[in-house]
């Protein structure tokens, strides 16, 4: 069974994040992969209609992430910050902490981008951006193998 919050570090092992978020000195906390209990109590729910909302979560999801994929092969920085938005309210709305914590980066990093406006090297943004995509991915992956326990 799994515990009320899976926390996971690379590899599925428990410990830091991947890439650099949440690693040792950077200064960024370990965020559990599901935080079962918390966002049950949050939402006033029971295990049974958790499990719905979980279910019915990872199918939007899905389709989120699949839509800033596709921003993201247009360079559609509007979109893609839209689309990580609302992948983190979703993920922080289920307690899947991970998620809500890679997604909420990823936006950060777009609204420097699109502050900056040409400031910053169009490689570092995009290097910068690239690496939050690969640890939402990532997140998303935990989170998936902690639903299928």
């Amino acid at each position: 069974p799994v515990a009320d919050s899976a926390v996971a570090g690379p590899g599925g092992a428990p410990g830091h994040g991947v890439l650099g978020y949440g690693a040792p000195g950077v200064g960024v906390p370990d965020h559990p992969v599901l935080d079962r209990s918390g966002a049950m109590r949050r939402l006033e729910l029971d295990a049974e209609s958790y499990g719905q909302l979980l279910a019915l979560m990872t199918v939007e999801v899905a389709g989120m992430l699949d839509a800033l994929t596709e921003a993201w092969r247009n360079g559609d920085a509007s979109a893609m910050r839209l689309h990580a938005h609302r992948l983190k309210s979703e993920a922080a709305n289920v307690g899947a902490e991970e998620v809500r914590f890679a997604a909420g980066r990823l936006e950060q990093l777009l609204r420097q981008q699109d502050a900056a406006d040409g400031d910053v090297p169009r490689t570092a943004a995009s290097g910068d951006a690239s690496a939050a995509v690969s640890h939402l991915r990532t997140a998303l992956a935990r989170l998936a193998a902690v639903l299928r326990q």
